[in-house]
């Protein structure tokens, strides 16, 4: 009788185990970096960068609201419109698990390149995070 209920609570044990592995939270995606920019004219820029994990990768820019995106990759290239000033939110998606968002600027200082070949980039932008402070 011993020897059953010592399995018994065995059993239970490994269940009990089990059930809590299903149920532990997983680990969040990690923000992506803020990505390199260069300005291609006409009020458009090119973002390239990489995110950890083969995903969705979506950008929002916060004056038109639009939202830019590529699909299953981890290197991105993606063309925006915006302005100089503008700030963006950059995040990834894998399956139905979403990072947080990178929010950025396109720099104030940055001209835009006017006519030409759009697809060389033309002066070089940097974005930058604008800070807690900056943001109060």
């Amino acid at each position: 009788m011993r020897r059953q209920s010592r399995r018994a609570l065995l059993a239970w044990a490994v269940l009990g185990a089990l059930a809590a592995g299903c149920i532990s939270p997983t680990l969040p995606l990690p923000p992506p970096a803020a990505p390199d920019v260069a300005s291609l004219g006409h009020g458009q820029y090119q973002l390239t960068g990489a995110v950890p994990e083969r995903g969705l990768v979506l950008v929002q820019n916060a004056r038109t609201s639009l939202i830019y995106g590529q699909a299953d990759t981890t290197e991105y290239s993606i063309v925006v419109e915006a302005r100089p000033g503008d700030e963006l939110s950059l995040w990834y998606t894998v399956g139905e698990k979403s990072s947080d968002k990178t929010v950025f600027q396109i720099e104030a200082g940055t001209a835009d390149a006017g006519a030409g070949d759009a697809t060389e980039p033309k002066n070089a932008a940097k974005a930058t995070v604008p800070t807690d402070a900056a943001r109060d």
